[in-house]
């Protein structure tokens, strides 16, 4: 009736009444472009053939066969073809029931009626997984969809799941998804986690400034890869005006580190001290130097410490040094002052048997700043013998300052020269009389004015008397009568 209809891809017969008909023979054949065909209502109670009735029909996709349609072998219902979608079947949509074109043809009855379709091989969807020693894992996480022959989804308590994940230990799992003869693996990874975040600890001085980003070294993710510092979560800060220890927390993924920075005051201090000199007195930096400490308090040389400024001590004047060590600067002041030292004596002259100290020719000594010193303070050289007549040098020293005194000693020539005489009662006298001549100790004549004279005369009287001249220590009696 249909046969060689090769244009023909749709045919709903469901409204033919064919219970009379007992020959369907090659009702179809060659119908090569059939795609659709609804024979729903066909009767075959008295078809004694149908041989041939489906050959050649190579794209029918649906076929609607009724409860009264009865089927053969000699029907020639082609065998599908397996491809890549289709699992070479007939799907019946009503029961979900699959069969071969052989099977349909052999087993077909009434309890099987209504639509067949080419029934589509279950596609199973799954995705690999990496996981971290420690996340969770469900053999759902694997899994994507599953569609049926007929095309639609199907529920994952329908498919069923060989193996399982071991999470707590790294390392690779397969595990198998299978639904009506179709089986995939999905392959979980279970890596070791390699987060890690590397900080370290540090000591600051109060008024340093800080950021976060100081105490940090290094992060890595997961699988080992850099992470850049503005993706790690930082917990906690540091007042580095305050003195003490500070915990600030950085965090990645879960892992946390925590560096500790302690900020300490400073203890850096430099130590050093004025002083005075005096032209020409040689001068170092580190004559006015005392001590300095770092900020922690240990001791530091001198020739760490940085110095500006000198002394010129071939002038007098003020001077600042400074001296600087991590950001502490001490000023000594040196005073260059002209010396005034001084030590004052004299020469004199002595005679043979006068007694003599080194003292007698001292007059006065100033030290350098023009202050009075005591005779006990200055260093004397040098002696004289009264007892022989010569020229002696005797030295006086005060801070490198020396005066000479010069003291002669001469042969004593002092003399008192008078006369006795005899005198009458009544004549005058005066003490000048008996007196001839004197002189002093160089030879010098001395008047009479300056000789001492001990004792008078009587002149109304009758006898002896005795009339002492004397200078410088030398007496000479006279005697009257």
């Amino acid at each position: 009736m249909f046969q060689g209809m090769t244009s023909l891809t749709s045919l709903d017969l469901s409204g033919f009444n064919t219970s009379k008909v007992t020959d369907m023979s090659a009702m179809f054949q060659h119908a090569q472009s059939l795609t659709t065909l609804d024979l729903s209502n066909f009767n075959t109670s008295n078809v004694t053939s149908m041989v041939g009735m489906f050959i050649d029909i190579h794209n029918m996709k649906s076929l609607t066969l009724g409860a009264k349609m009865g089927l053969s072998s000699e029907a020639g219902l082609e065998d599908l073809k397996v491809t890549d979608v289709y699992s070479g079947e007939w799907l019946h949509v009503l029961s979900n029931r699959t069969f071969t074109s052989s099977e349909l043809m052999l087993n077909y009855d009434s309890s099987l009626a209504g639509e067949y379709i080419w029934a589509l091989k279950p596609v199973l969807k799954l995705q690999d997984l990496i996981l971290y020693e420690g996340d969770s894992w469900d053999s759902k996480d694997n899994f994507i969809s599953v569609t049926g022959k007929d095309g639609n989804p199907v529920d994952f308590a329908d498919v069923t799941v060989e193996g399982t994940v071991d999470t707590s230990k790294a390392g690779t799992y397969e595990v198998s998804y299978s639904y009506e003869g179709v089986t995939s693996v999905a392959t979980i990874t279970v890596k070791a986690i390699q987060t890690a975040v590397n900080v370290h600890d540090s000591t600051l001085y109060i008024g340093t400034e800080w950021q976060a980003e100081d105490n940090f070294d290094s992060a890595i993710d997961k699988d080992g890869n850099p992470v850049d510092f503005k993706d790690v979560t930082v917990e906690g800060t540091v007042d580095t005006t305050k003195a003490g220890t500070y915990e600030v927390k950085y965090s990645y993924e879960g892992v946390t580190s925590v560096a500790t920075i302690t900020v300490k005051a400073i203890q850096t201090a430099v130590n050093v001290h004025d002083s005075t000199l005096y032209i020409g007195t040689e001068w170092q930096a580190e004559d006015n130097f005392d001590s300095v400490v770092d900020k922690d308090g240990n001791s530091v040389d001198f020739a760490d410490v940085t110095v500006e400024g000198t002394v010129d001590t071939s002038k007098a004047g003020t001077y600042e040094v400074k001296y600087s060590y991590e950001g502490v600067t001490s000023v000594a002041t040196i005073t260059v002052k002209t010396i005034q030292t001084v030590v004052n004596v004299h020469d004199s002259t002595l005679y043979i048997g006068t007694e003599w100290q080194a003292e007698d020719n001292f007059d006065s000594a100033v030290d350098k700043d023009g202050n009075s010193v005591d005779f006990a303070d200055v260093t004397v050289e040098g002696t004289v013998d009264t007892s022989k007549a010569g020229t002696y040098e005797v030295k006086y020293s005060y801070e490198g300052v020396t005066s000479v005194a010069t003291i002669t000693v001469k042969t004593i020539q002092t003399a008192v020269n008078v006369h006795d005489s005899t005198l009458y009662i009544g004549t005058e006298w005066k003490a000048e009389d008996n007196f001839d001549s004197a002189i002093d100790n160089d030879g010098n004549p001395v008047d009479f004015a300056d000789v001492t004279v001990e004792g008078t005369v009587d002149t109304s009287k009758a006898g002896t008397y005795e009339v002492s001249y004397s200078y410088e220590g030398v007496t000479y009696d006279g005697f009257f009568w």
